[in-house]
């Protein structure tokens, strides 16, 4: 089963977060945005491309077999591939900042209510 993520940041209105799932057995592909899905085909197994639009922008997502990597994401206005999401969308430096905000305010709503 694949699975891949793309975070697009869009200079003239909402980012958008992009997914694909690709049944390896099955064959079967789901496209999503966000949590609305924009196309569904079944038993690919071939190149295959899906074109769809968000907002103002075209993207084209190509299914290439026989590379490493298959999975293409392009914005047609610019002609400039999507990168791959990270693997964590938060890096842990902000993680750790926010536990410490948040260690912060219970010492002080402690020592205020007691």
């Amino acid at each position: 089963m694949a699975q891949h993520l793309w975070y697009y940041k869009n200079e003239y209105g909402p980012d958008y977060e992009i997914g694909l799932y690709h049944g390896d057995k099955s064959g079967h592909v789901m496209i999503y945005v966000g949590q609305k899905i924009v196309k569904i085909d079944f038993s690919v197994f071939d190149n295959k491309n899906y074109h769809f639009q968000l907002g103002s922008e075209l993207f084209n997502l190509a299914i290439i077999f026989g590379q490493k990597n298959k999975y293409v994401l392009i914005n047609e206005n610019t002609g400039k591939a999507v990168p791959f999401a990270l693997k964590n969308k938060y890096p842990v430096k902000h993680i750790l900042a926010s536990i410490g905000i948040c260690l912060v305010l219970i010492v002080l709503i402690y020592f205020i209510c007691f």
